[in-house]
């Protein structure tokens, strides 16, 4: 397979890919103290000092004592705080929480939580004094870009900086200030891990304060103004500035004097008029009546005709503004934003003092949406946090990423491993075998004009191939490339129907490094809504499958490497982003809800699964069995499963994991192979050590036992057998697992989880006095038949081969309840136990596993239970549980009687085959007379 297989057709792995990363944590200190925080620190004086103005709320708060750990007041652990450890304080005095910010005063080391090697870190901090230039970081297990781990922060009245860090290994990242090379008095205003779920991003308006970088640049710029609007000039100074005439760089950007406003990067504008939006600086906290205001550095949006545009939100996210009102608080007058989607408004956030907003934007049909912010009046904007795509994501995905296609007059691409198949099956009045010639460019974006092309031929009914190593030898990394079809004919003599420029055809896509850095999976199963295309495939004549058996539906001709298509224009989603070969027409089959549901069949022929953008070390475990008795195998190629290039399937479901061995792509040449789902966990997301444990819980989550603890690496699979019952120290029973079953469960190891639990449901049975599975009891002998690992309970079964004594039962009434294992097509192991003088025999009626039930037993003094010898190593118990039971016993007058000639000293009561019977010199009766043969 060439490699352009794998930069082209990756589109098809960002449907249905899921991916495992952990959220993004944010510790933002400059957005302030929530109410419940204040009244925390304000109600612990003994561990922090309060500093305030009289009559005015806190302002900062300072540590009286050197915490361990997370930082707490009043006993709780305080939000704003909540994951980050703090330990080796150079005094007790070391921390003051400011409300925009946290003051490392003294030293200190904080740390954060575990971290996985690669993951990024964005620290914004400045020192506290404002011209002292040794303040700053040592950091542990973090480095910057080019490899410093001693960080030094601006002084204060430069405003504060960005530290971005990447992790160095799996663990945990510390940050020390106070030290030889990094002093302390240290502000920090926020710390970001990015841990590649969550994108959110931060717009902080803030930032621009006096002095930077961003009032130079737009106090500096002619198309910004200290005019408030045409006729009204008042300010002097450089504390505010508006747009006079607005202009946007080629990414959308709103500039001043040419170049990009930094702090509002990645943020578009509708209907931005001049004196639209205005800048402050260090605008006075009260002037004119107005105010006072949160911070002298905002964004004041002036009315309500333009909208702020946040591009690709993530639907079913928050999103955050800090907003007041431009009036004075005091009037009550809230002002701030209208928040829409597609036009129509979903929130309404408005705020007379300043305030942190929240609302959720809506789940729809498309992942990710932009958001418009319309101001409902006059108002001050100091922050906009979103969840937003991450286009740097790109980079994580397989080879290709965005492609676009640009398609007209009923036009389809249909792609294949070598690239692509054009074909135009709406022209009109056009025979199916006329002949079509195309002309174009292809190349990299940059350079497109250079590399054109002529005279590229196909035919209106099987359409044009287009194969990219007709054009380049290789595609590389990181490259943007670009397809254009400007010039198409038709007929013999040729017909023009475009003019030589014009770009009828386009298809754009970015290359990106080697390899998938995300898990991906597939499940091969349908919904109704595909079956009734795959049906409308056959009904149409379309010749893209056919009906065969048992719900099944065919790949109706031979393919190669391509992916498996419902119509002309859709792939089947459960099979997308793999491709597939077969030399003999339909040898391909999926299931439907109709029946074989979850199946992919490939037969006889030895089709071929391919599984691109592959890199040397992923594990692909697949779940196959036969689909002809003794005969289905699996071929590997550029991978190997335990060590072997081929699979020798069963009758069984089973999970098999395959090592790919070299960048590139897998390849499964499977002859009568039955999939369930392939999954791929890649070699980049690394392996950590897990100690894990298995546990059995009770509905409610508390732990009944301990069932096996081990190590093991993260993906690994972990194969447990557990038990059928399992009773808590009140006496409750519980049980999992069906007859007929196997009672085993599997997990595989995920990072950062050590417990795994096993759910058990109540039997309604309480008053257990004794549980077990009979291969624990000391002295007893494993049930060897060849049945017992699978039905049996914990996989095992046992007998005895002596009398044994199991528990001692005080005067009450109980039930014994045993699983019988009998091996022997003609099930009839009989179980005998003596409790007291009485006998009880629980006979086993049906093969491999059967629940008996006791009837009920009277105990009147202090008896043993014993369980008498007998069984086999085809036969045996499973488990044994004895429990009090209250029911009523049969009323055994007159059974005595029976054969009244007889000596009545010789009748005995006794429990046969989950029944009560009377034992007499002359046979053996049921409660009601009737003899037992």
């Amino acid at each position: 397979m060439k490699k352009i297989f794998t930069l082209f057709t990756a589109l098809m792995l960002f449907i249905g890919i899921g991916a495992n990363a952990q959220s993004r944590k944010t510790w933002n200190f400059a957005k302030g103290v929530s109410d419940a925080s204040r009244a925390l620190l304000d109600a612990d004086p003994a561990n922090w000092d309060k500093t305030a103005t009289e009559g005015e709320p806190t302002s900062a708060w300072t540590s009286k004592v050197n915490f361990e750990g997370e930082l707490t007041a009043s006993g709780v652990v305080i939000p704003e705080f909540a994951g980050l450890q703090f330990s080796g304080f150079a005094a007790t005095n070391a921390i003051m929480y400011r409300v925009n910010n946290l003051r490392l005063s003294k030293g200190c080391t904080i740390t954060l939580p575990e971290l996985r090697a690669g993951q990024k870190i964005a620290i914004v901090a400045r020192s506290a004094n404002a011209t002292a230039t040794d303040r700053g970081f040592v950091f542990t297990n973090a480095a910057t870009e080019d490899g410093q781990t001693t960080v030094l922060v601006p002084p204060g009245n430069e405003g504060a900086a960005t530290i971005n860090l990447l992790v160095q290994t799996d663990g945990v990242v510390s940050m020390a200030t106070g030290t030889s090379t990094a002093k302390e008095g240290v502000e920090i205003l926020s710390i970001v891990i990015d841990e590649g779920d969550k994108n959110i991003k931060t717009w902080d308006f803030t930032k621009w304060s006096a002095g930077s970088a961003t009032q130079v640049q737009v106090c500096g710029a002619e198309d910004w103004t200290k005019s408030e609007n045409a006729s009204k000039t008042y300010i002097e100074g450089d504390e505010i500035r508006w747009n006079l005439e607005p202009s946007f760089d080629a990414n959308g950007d709103l500039t001043a004097g040419g170049a990009a406003i930094a702090e509002m990067k990645g943020l578009k504008h509708e209907n931005l008029e001049a004196y639209g939006l205005g800048m402050a600086f260090n605008f006075p906290a009260s002037t004119q009546g107005w105010g006072p205001y949160a911070s002298p550095s905002y964004l004041w949006v002036t009315g309500n005709k333009s909208s702020i545009i946040i591009p690709n939100v993530k639907a079913g996210s928050t999103l955050k503004l800090g907003v007041e009102t431009h009036k004075s608080p005091m009037e009550d007058n809230k002002r701030g934003f209208n928040v829409l989607v597609n036009g129509a408004q979903i929130a309404s956030l408005t705020a007379g003092e300043y305030a942190v907003l929240e609302c959720v934007i809506p789940e729809g049909e498309d992942e990710y949406v932009d958001v418009a912010l319309k101001a409902t009046s006059g108002c001050h904007l100091y922050s906009i946090e979103a969840e937003v795509k991450d286009e740097a994501a790109v980079d994580k995905n397989p080879k290709l990423g965005n492609p676009v296609f640009s398609l007209r007059d009923g036009a389809r691409i249909s792609v294949n491993t070598t690239g692509f198949n054009i074909t135009f099956p709406k022209a009109a009045n056009v025979e199916g075998g006329t002949e079509v010639n195309i002309a174009g460019f292809f190349g990299p974006t940059e350079s497109i004009q250079d590399s054109d092309f002529d005279g590229i031929n196909g035919t209106i009914g099987e359409g044009i191939g287009i194969n990219f190593a007709d054009f380049i030898e290789t595609l590389e990394e990181s490259t943007s490339y670009t397809f254009i079809i400007n010039k198409l004919t038709v007929g013999e003599p040729y017909t023009a129907l475009s003019q030589e420029g014009e770009e009828l055809y386009k298809i754009t896509f970015e290359t990106t490094g080697p390899g998938i850095t995300e898990p991906r999976e597939w499940q091969f199963k349908t919904d109704d809504e595909i079956a009734a295309a795959l049906q409308a495939s056959v009904d149409n004549g379309l010749g893209y499958w056919n009906a065969s058996s048992k719900g099944r539906f065919s790949y109706a001709s031979a393919i190669t490497e391509k992916t498996l298509m419902i119509d002309a224009e859709t792939p089947l989603p459960c099979t997308d982003g793999l491709f597939f070969s077969m030399t003999n027409a339909n040898d391909i089959l999926i299931g439907t809800p109709a029946g074989n549901n979850g199946k992919l069949q490939l037969g006889g022929g030895t089709p071929v699964v391919h599984i691109p953008s592959c890199s040397a070390g992923d594990e692909v475990t697949i779940k196959a069995l036969w689909s002809t008795k003794n005969s289905g195998t699996i071929t590997i190629e550029n991978g190997t499963c335990d060590g072997a290039n081929t699979i020798t399937l069963t009758g069984t479901a089973t999970e098999y994991k395959i090592v790919v061995e070299a960048d590139g792509d897998l390849v499964l040449r499977s002859k009568n192979t039955i999939y369930n789902a392939i999954s791929i966990y890649p070699a980049s997301m690394g392996k950590e050590t897990i100690n894990y444990s298995v546990v059995a819980t009770d509905p409610e989550g508390n732990v009944l036992k301990t069932i096996t603890t081990g190590e093991g690496q993260t993906n690994d699979k972990i194969n447990v057998n557990y038990s059928f019952w399992l009773a808590d120290a009140a006496g409750n029973l519980f049980t999992r697992g069906t007859k007929g079953t196997p009672f085993t469960e599997s997990f595989t190891l995920v990072s950062g989880q050590t417990e795994y639990p096993l759910q058990y449901k109540s039997t309604g049975v309480t008053g257990v006095v004794y549980c077990v599975e009979a291969e624990d009891l000391e002295g007893t002998m494993p049930v060897t038949h060849a049945n017992s690992p699978i039905r049996s309970s914990n996989g095992k079964a046992a007998y005895t081969t002596e009398d044994m004594n199991l528990v001692t039962l005080q005067p009450g009434t109980y039930k014994i309840e045993a699983v019988i294992f009998d091996g022997n097509k003609t099930a009839g192991h009989i179980a005998k136990f003596k409790v007291g003088e009485q006998e009880i025999e629980l006979a086993c009626s049906a093969t491999n596993f059967d629940d008996v039930t006791s009837e009920l037993i009277t105990v009147e003094a202090v008896s043993d239970v014993v369980w008498v010898a007998g069984g086999s190593e085809n036969m045996g118990l499973d488990c044994i549980v004895i429990y009090a039971s209250t029911d009523e016993p049969d009323d055994p007058e007159g059974i005595i009687n029976v054969n009244a000639d007889q000596n009545t000293s010789s009748v005995k009561k006794m429990i046969s085959n989950g029944r009560l019977v009377i034992k007499t010199a002359k046979g053996t009766y049921t409660a009601d007379g009737v003899q037992v043969k």
